[in-house]
């Protein structure tokens, strides 16, 4: 089949999300599969490339900006456009940008039979508002509801023409799919979606390195969502405990700014001097892929507090790594963990249960041990390239049929 991707994220140039991930590791399982597989992606430098990269073709596009009506007699309307939604215009120039050049693809290089993109952000606004043929829409986590969890505040047009774009794609997808139950269930109520077909994220687990090391650590973006504040207060608590307790390790840059303007950085780096933790949190502000591997194999701990999350990649990559998993008991993770069988799950924010399953792996060797590699070869088998394309080529041949039907 040829198969497009559309994703804003796409490493290692501009591999800054899960997005970005699923969209890499989804590529290339596919095309050694031998399918054709395309992917649009955003360049970092704005100027667009185009290059082949483990048997995937890379379209890196400029973000655009959006073509508002010129002249004079439209300059109030831009005006205020720019005032009220400028989050809006950002992802219309992409979604904009996407669609022109998938025309161009189409046009020169082949006829895609499916062309795959995340709700989040809308980026496949203009493709599913031109009927595309073939469309699936990967549900990752609504940019709405990210910015509900993280706090962030945002003008009220604005919020309302960003959901309709996701919404909008979303509902005007040929398919759906998603990787947990939890995000399939809130979406079919709340957008009506309906027919979601559920499959993991996968995970190459063996281009992880089997920890031997020691020590606390947390991966993933330090935001309010992530619950990050959680786990300083429960480490605060576990240190006045224990002694000696293992070092924490922060791998993460800060993000976003709480309702009364307060950085969330900012936050934590003030927790962390409140419970007197400066010697014993070690906080590296953004790494490559590569570094995160390093750490994660330097440590036997792992620590996701969120306080919802749909499928992180963040958590299967510490799983894949052999790490003794300690996650909230919210969304994807009750899908992911199986409690005190491959990891162990606490109540969402709540600091003090946190610090008892922390206590508990930091005193028993056995326990850890045993977590650490149930761990792994869950994750080799949930999570397994192979058996996730065999599910998603199901949904992309009826999906493609389902089409081809129509159109008789």
């Amino acid at each position: 089949m040829n198969i497009l991707f559309v994703s804003n994220e796409y490493p290692p140039e501009t591999g800054f999300g899960g997005i970005g991930t699923y969209t890499q590791c989804m590529a290339e399982a596919l095309a050694d599969r031998g399918h054709n597989v395309h992917v649009i992606c955003r360049s970092a430098s704005g100027v667009p490339a185009r290059k082949k990269c483990s048997n995937v073709t890379i379209h890196r596009i400029s973000p655009g900006t959006y073509p508002l009506p010129q002249g004079k007699a439209f300059y109030p309307f831009r005006m205020l456009c720019y005032r009220y939604i400028p989050d809006s215009l950002i992802r219309l120039a992409w979604a904009n940008e996407v669609y022109k050049t998938f025309m161009q693809l189409s046009e020169s290089d082949c006829r895609f039979d499916i062309v795959e993109f995340p709700e989040c952000n809308g980026e496949g606004f203009y493709i599913t508002r031109n009927n595309v043929s073939g469309t699936i829409v990967r549900l990752h986590t609504p940019w709405e509801l990210a910015r509900k969890l993280d706090r962030i505040v945002s003008r009220p047009l604005d919020r309302i023409v960003s959901a309709f774009i996701e919404k909008h794609s979303a509902k005007h997808a040929r398919g759906i799919c998603s990787p947990t139950h939890s995000l399939a269930n809130k979406l079919s109520k709340e957008w009506k979606l309906k027919n979601i077909r559920v499959y993991p994220n996968p995970i190459t687990v063996h281009s992880f390195e089997n920890t031997d090391g020691t020590g606390i650590i947390y991966t993933g973006r330090i935001e309010h969502r992530k619950g990050v504040h959680t786990l300083i207060n429960a480490y605060g608590s576990l240190c006045n405990e224990i002694n000696d307790a293992p070092q924490l390790r922060l791998i993460g840059r800060p993000y976003g700014v709480l309702p009364d303007g307060f950085d969330y950085g900012v936050l934590i780096e003030n927790q962390i001097n409140s419970h007197n933790l400066r010697e014993r949190v070690a906080w590296v502000k953004g790494t490559d892929a590569t570094g995160v591997k390093q750490h994660l194999a330097a440590s036997s701990i792992a620590v996701f507090p969120s306080i919802w999350e749909n499928f992180p990649y963040t958590c299967l990559e510490a799983m894949a790594s052999g790490l003794a998993v300690i996650a909230s008991r919210c969304g994807g993770y009750k899908e992911i963990i199986e409690d005190e069988k491959n990891g162990l799950l606490f109540e969402p924010g709540n600091a003090e249960d946190l610090r008892k399953k922390l206590q508990i792996l930091c005193n028993n060797d056995h326990i850890r041990q045993k977590l650490g590699t149930q761990a792994r070869n869950r994750i080799s088998e949930l999570c397994n390239p192979d058996n996730i394309c065999t599910e998603a080529e199901k949904l992309y041949r009826h999906t493609a049929e389902s089409t081809i039907n129509e159109q008789r």
